[in-house]
């Protein structure tokens, strides 16, 4: 049975970041509909799509932040495909007084030199991303201050969907400490650690996150029969 798929990326990129395994789903023929949403870091509009249109049976593939923007909006779906995604960004670090400091001193200089904060973090992603379009500073900000502050495990763990999510050892933003994930362990909740993927690797590899991705779309199939 064809599902309505909806792609959320992560803070500072934007709705290109998905499409190359966007197109894959749809070349395999997995889904109804497709759509890349985009939280308008590069755009004065913050959202491209109207979430009110989304049906409750659609599935989720999200991105680090993606998956706190979903939560935040409290979107019901069937399944959410999670990328190195957390709830709660500094609780799930292995040094998260560091990553605190990282992240203010990215706030510090974001308004000054936003072209600057976005390599920088592009490079600790490991990914080649030009910045070819206006930087929306504000909501930047916001929703780096979100990743901060917010604490939505509450949320996760309210979750009625099955949830897949796939953590790195060689993640160099988040840093998985794997002692606090009993935090989100629960009946819905699939983990599965790789050793050396980085953050960016959605973008930098499709094709290796579309076969893991379709693992994943087989398993729930069958789990459906």
């Amino acid at each position: 049975m064809k599902s309505d798929f909806y792609f959320i990326h992560g803070w500072g990129f934007d709705k290109t970041f998905w499409q190359p395994v966007c197109k894959k789903i749809q070349e395999d023929g997995f889904s109804r509909i497709t759509k890349t949403l985009d939280l308008g870091f590069f755009s004065k509009d913050l959202l491209n799509y109207d979430i009110k249109k989304i049906n409750s049976n659609s599935i989720f593939i999200v991105h680090s932040y993606g998956l706190n923007w979903l939560l935040k909006n409290k979107i019901e779906c069937s399944a959410i495909i999670n990328f190195f995604g957390v709830p709660s960004f500094l609780s799930f670090q292995k040094n998260p007084h560091v990553t605190r400091k990282i992240i203010n001193k990215m706030v510090e200089n974001f308004t000054f030199n936003s072209t600057k904060v976005l390599n920088d973090f592009y490079k600790r992603c490991n990914v080649k991303q030009e910045i070819k379009k206006e930087v929306n500073i504000g909501n930047c900000l916001k929703s780096l201050k979100q990743l901060q502050n917010e604490n939505q495990i509450i949320n996760f763990n309210n979750l009625r969907c099955k949830v897949f999510s796939i953590f790195s050892f060689g993640d160099n933003v988040l840093t998985i400490n794997k002692k606090v994930l009993y935090l989100i362990k629960n009946k819905n909740h699939d983990i599965k650690f790789f050793n050396d993927l980085e953050h960016g690797f959605p973008k930098n590899n499709p094709e290796l996150c579309y076969q893991i991705i379709k693992n994943i779309l087989m398993k729930l199939e069958h789990e459906c029969i």
